[in-house]
């Protein structure tokens, strides 16, 4: 996807533009969460948390500045393995093999999932992030409950937070699983490298069997 190859291989041009917009908002989040480590350097839960924001962004910046700089390679790997690796995929036994080990990623990505919108739900009615709160930010809920301007400004505050949030979640599962179906590819290749260099024989003239 970062590359233009998914969903469609012969993407438009605006649509491969979108990894070039990607980079610089990703590597601007890098040096704003960066500097907000330099500040607040002393407190160290702030510092646990924001390093953990700033790898997830560095390390998406320089996935894809890879995927850009390869990208013929890339686009050559994906045409030559992709049609095998699809024929190999739609059988039903080779599908329990692969995503066997995937079951438990899974669990902990949907535990991660529900306990973010658990949480979202008792913060808007005043039980997070404290389980015993006073009675003023109890009220807190009650307050927030005529709808005027500036609990729809906090509506709204709120709704764009989790919506980016859910991006960043977005992306990166993007960006893992397209690391994953390029090991895939790679390990079939390397397993039925001779049948593949039979049926492209003069693809590769110099390859020996």
């Amino acid at each position: 996807m970062a590359l233009g190859f998914w969903p469609s291989e012969n993407p438009s041009l605006p649509y491969r533009l979108l990894s070039y917009i990607q980079l610089p908002l990703n590597f601007g989040m890098f040096l704003a969460i960066f500097n907000f480590v330099r500040l607040y350097a002393h407190n160290m839960a702030l510092l646990t948390k924001s390093f953990g924001v700033m790898t997830t962004y560095l390390s998406t910046t320089l996935k894809i500045t890879c995927f850009l700089i390869n990208r013929k390679e890339a686009l050559e790997l994906h045409r030559t393995l992709d049609p095998h690796f699809t024929k190999l995929a739609q059988e039903r036994q080779m599908k329990k093999i692969i995503f066997k080990k995937f079951t438990s990623l899974k669990l902990i990505t949907c535990y991660l999932i529900f306990r973010e919108i658990i949480k979202g739900l008792l913060t808007s009615v005043g039980f997070w992030p404290r389980e015993n709160p006073s009675l003023p930010y109890r009220l807190l809920s009650y307050i927030q409950l005529p709808l005027n301007f500036g609990v729809f400004l906090a509506i709204f505050n709120f709704v764009r937070l989790y919506a980016n949030n859910l991006t960043i979640l977005t992306e990166s599962f993007s960006i893992l699983g397209s690391y994953l179906s390029t090991s895939f590819k790679v390990t079939y290749f390397l397993i039925n490298r001779r049948e593949i260099l039979e049926l492209h024989p003069g693809r590769f003239p110099s390859a020996s069997l």
